[in-house]
């Protein structure tokens, strides 16, 4: 996009990074707001709202022949993008106990990747410059049938929201729909928190939280609200602090309230997993195709890009894969161990590729300049399939099991709120990711070590494994610390 917007441009790589920083710099602060909103209003306004702007953003950048307009264009449709966070919390009010809360989002991690998979397929081809070359409009603005695409959706995905989806939060004026029970029974939507989810101990009593995973005694076997949060409010009493302060000030402080009030023992480990996972995905991704790419005095494997996206498909396969078996996984293991499997899948499975690709580098067949390095290279590239697809395996299990640890931190009413702050920070950890991927990648070119970049997704994933110990599991099902 970023050439064809700027033709003869000889940094494309430069506006390009702006054009995906563009997008995701809104999503650092917005997916907080978005998800605090539909605490505080209804998660179906709020689904609306993104799909509207969403369809919006897409539909004018398909329209625009300038980079300034495709620039605006992204950060709009990034400040509209808070609709995952939603879902999530939407999905755990309609899902009350583990054993559903695991099948659900598992299926909503299957159609997020299935769709993201099909997007960049139709994406590769409606916006090929060459498809519509004969119609003089679509020349100019090649990628306006696959924005107009994603604007039908968006469009459709307003009417089916109007028409069929209810209101899951107690703020909504609907409630069509009833949480999900694993014994089939379904409970109004009035009552979401107080029937099927047991009874934490009232904030005023004193309340014994075993850090250490040995969770609160409940009455059912569901999944229990934690102690409802007493978010502070905006005080009027000239003592307070505050006060001294200019009124613009007070009201920031005050709207801001809800996300510092949040943060506590009991979700600050599960933010602080769930950002592990996003750093430590943003990381190797970013390397991976580097280490396959690079030529094999630098440790790589000399591969061409053809080959290297098929290294990363076995990737997004085998997550794929294992998203959509994580509901009999955790069935068998909980949510904890699956995420410490995954976890620990990650650690050797970052240093398979980089080890072996030393060696081969090594190797004086790697060197011979009258052979074709991928030929060589073939029985190495097993392994490094190996440890994409072990990657795969372990970041679908990790993910979900993360999105879990979120949704039990807090009660019902404040879903969207913990996954609009994990959204957050999470956006903020993958933007910075690729660019120390590449710095620590080059680091590792000069120094002669490789497995750098590979070695600090290992220590983010270790880091999260030992912080494992910490976290609060659900009292319908005991986990071993």
């Amino acid at each position: 996009m970023a050439r064809t917007l700027i033709p003869g441009t000889t940094t494309p790589g430069y506006y390009a990074g702006l054009l995906q920083s563009a997008y995701y710099l809104p999503t650092t602060f917005m997916n907080a707001v978005w998800g605090r909103l539909s605490d505080t209003i209804g998660r179906k306004p709020i689904l609306l709202t993104g799909l509207c702007g969403y369809g919006f953003g897409v539909f004018t950048l398909g329209l625009g022949t300038a980079y300034w307009t495709a620039l605006l264009s992204l950060c709009l449709t990034g400040a509209f993008s808070g609709n995952a966070v939603v879902a999530k919390g939407m999905i755990g009010e309609l899902a009350t106990d583990e054993e559903s809360r695991a099948w659900a989002y598992s299926a909503y991690g299957v159609v997020f990747s299935a769709a993201g998979i099909m997007g960049t397929l139709l994406g590769g081809l409606l916006g090929n410059q060459e498809t519509f070359s004969g119609i003089q409009f679509l020349r100019e603005r090649p990628y306006f049938v696959a924005c107009a695409l994603g604007t039908t959706l968006a469009v459709l995905g307003v009417i089916i929201t109007m028409k069929g989806l209810g209101e899951t939060n107690d703020h909504g004026r609907e409630t069509k729909y009833a949480p999900v029970a694993t014994d089939g029974s379904s409970v109004e939507m009035t009552h979401v928190g107080d029937k099927k989810r047991g009874s934490w101990t009232a904030p005023d009593d004193e309340v014994d939280e075993d850090v250490g995973g040995a969770p609160l005694s409940v009455i059912s076997s569901e999944i229990p609200d934690p102690p409802t949060e007493h978010y502070p409010t905006h005080a009027s009493s000239s003592s307070h602090p505050s006060t001294f302060l200019p009124r613009p000030i007070q009201k920031l402080l005050t709207a801001l309230e809800p996300y510092y009030a949040i943060i506590s023992m009991r979700t600050i480990i599960p933010i602080f997993l769930y950002c592990a996972y996003a750093l430590g995905n943003s990381l190797f991704h970013s390397a991976m195709p580097l280490l396959a790419s690079a030529e094999p005095i630098y440790g790589g494997f000399g591969l061409s890009p053809s080959r290297t996206s098929f290294v990363m498909t076995s990737l997004s396969t085998a997550k794929l894969i294992f998203k959509a078996l994580y509901s009999p996984i955790h069935l068998k293991l909980g949510t904890l161990w699956c995420f410490r499997i995954g976890t620990a899948l990650l650690i050797p499975a970052a240093f398979l590729g980089p080890v072996l690709g030393a060696w081969y580098g090594s190797s004086p067949s790697s060197i011979n300049l009258d052979v074709d390095k991928e030929t060589i290279a073939a029985p190495w590239i097993g392994f490094l399939y190996a440890s994409a697809i072990c990657t795969g395996v372990g970041e679908g299990l990790m993910y979900l099991s993360t999105i879990m640890f979120l949704t039990n931190s807090v009660g019902h009413e404040n879903y969207g709120l913990i996954h609009g702050v994990g959204g957050c920070l999470a956006a903020v950890v993958r933007t910075l990711g690729p660019t120390t991927a590449g710095a620590v990648w080059e680091l590792g070119k000069v120094t002669g070590k490789p497995w750098l970049v590979f070695g600090l997704c290992s220590a983010v994933a270790g880091a999260g494994l030992v912080l494992s110990r910490w976290i609060n599991v659900p009292q319908g099902r005991r986990e071993v610390g």
